[in-house]
This record gives structure tokens, sequence and C-alpha cells, in this order.
């Protein structure tokens, strides 16, 4: 039976909040030029995303986009610019997650209770999050992932890259994305997914994580939700480790993407 849960919410939040990030240990974001793949609250400096507080003198100002919305100006009508809704999605249902691999080219793990990701034996995760109930002229305040790791990667990191191709998430295999459709590059491979890292994540112990997705990625998804294809998730362990976080089939800590949006 699917399981899935929707909760909107709708809150006033005040202008020093949106300025502020908490610290995410152990994920770090790429942002090639032009830094667009930033979290709400980190600079890109060098190719990554840090906090400002963290990042060297180099003259990069801090990105504060609520600054500029229309309409927002002092008095009573900052407050009514500066209201969003949230949205919180989880459960089969609002999202698809699977894994494939390999040596097992043939099977679909779609019902399996985890996702697994690992460099040896070569196991990939997708995942993918139905973001529909946002109207598409939103704009996205903030972005987040809760997952649930059970295995934590001994070294390396895992890394994640943006699908370019629809997939199905009880008929995808290593050979096809869905039944009689072969993947682009198999695997997936070069075509399917875009090389430039979202982020890497490194969980070192079991529990639960908070991961905040790019909020330019996620708007594009709202946007224009043909684009949506979800994420693939690799391990770039030297030794050939890899981990497993909960999926939406468990009934045990499912993952939870949170939505902020005005």
């Amino acid at each position: 039976m699917n399981r899935w849960c929707m909760v909107v919410v709708c809150a006033v939040v005040l202008p020093a909040c949106l300025l502020s990030a908490p610290s995410y240990d152990q994920t770090q974001f790429s942002c090639p030029e032009p830094p667009y793949l930033c979290p709400l609250g980190y600079d890109c400096v060098d190719g990554v995303c840090v906090r400002p507080e963290d990042a060297p003198d180099t003259g990069v100002s801090q990105q504060t986009p609520d600054a500029a919305l229309p309409g927002a100006d002092d008095g009573a009508d900052t407050d009514a610019a500066l209201a969003t809704t949230e949205v919180v999605l989880s459960g089969s249902g609002l999202m698809d997650d699977t894994y494939i691999r390999p040596d097992r080219a043939a099977i679909n793990y779609g019902h399996n209770g985890f996702v697994s990701i690992d460099a040896d034996p070569l196991q990939i995760g997708l995942t993918w999050y139905d973001l529909s109930t946002i109207p598409a002229t939103a704009q996205v305040v903030s972005a987040e992932l809760v997952v649930y790791i059970n295995d934590p990667i001994e070294d390396g990191e895992l890394v994640t890259y943006r699908l370019l191709e629809a997939w199905n998430e009880y008929e995808a295999t290593y050979d096809q994305r869905k039944d009689g459709v072969p993947w682009s590059g198999a695997g997936p491979q070069d075509g399917t997914y875009d090389p430039t890292p979202v982020f890497t994540f490194a969980p070192r112990a079991v529990g639960s994580y908070t991961i905040p997705l790019p909020v330019t990625l996620v708007q594009s998804w709202v946007a224009q939700p043909e684009t949506n294809y979800g994420l693939a998730w690799v391990s770039n362990s030297q030794a050939g480790r890899g981990g497993q976080f909960h999926s939406s089939e468990n009934a045990s800590d499912p993952p939870v993407i949170r939505v902020r949006y005005r």
C-alpha cells in the first residue's frame, strides 16, 4: 500500500531568518560559474559553496535575493511580501526512489525499503520528488531533504547529479529506464545526467540528516516540471565503499522533502 503525506503550512518569516543558514556538516556543494547551485545563505568561492563567515575575503558579497523582491519595501507591505508557504512531502506516491547495479542489470529494486549507493560493486541510487502541488509561478525560498542513513559511508562521499531522462521507479534497471526503453548511456552514464555535481554528502554515522537543496535547481523543477527527472546518487570512494538510506517504501523514517515558497 502506498504511503504518502502532504502538509501545507503558511507562515510569516522575518527578514533576519532568511539571511541566516545553519551548518550542514559533511555536506558540500559545487558551484561552477555562474554560481547558480548554492543554497540560500551560501556564497560561491573557488567553485565551492561556503557560508559568508567561513569564506576568505575575496570581495564576494552575501547573496540576499529577498532584498530585491518586487513590492518589498519599508513598512507594512514588507511582512506581506515575506509571507511564505511550506510544503512537506513524504512517502511513496510523492517521491520515487530505487537503485540500479550492473552485476544485476535486469533487476528492479523499486520496492526495497532502502536506497543503496556503492562504488564496488557499483550501485547507483535514483530519487525523484513530486513538486506538482507547488504553483509554477511560485518563488522558491528554501528546500531541504531529510534522509535516514542506515548504513554510513566509511570513506569518500556520496555525490548527486541531475538526471536528464525520465525513469520509472518499478521498472528502472541498469539496462533500461522504463520497460523497453534503454538509458541513453548504460548505467546511467554520459547523456543521462548533468556531469556537474549538485552536492556531495559524507554521512559517517547512522541517523537522520538534513541536506539543503540548491534553491535554483528546485526553482527550475517547479517552473518547468518537464525538466524534473530527479537525482542520481553515486559513491566516489577510492576504497569501494558505499552507504544506504531509507526509501519512501520504508515504514520507518522515510525521506522527507520540505519546500518553502512565495
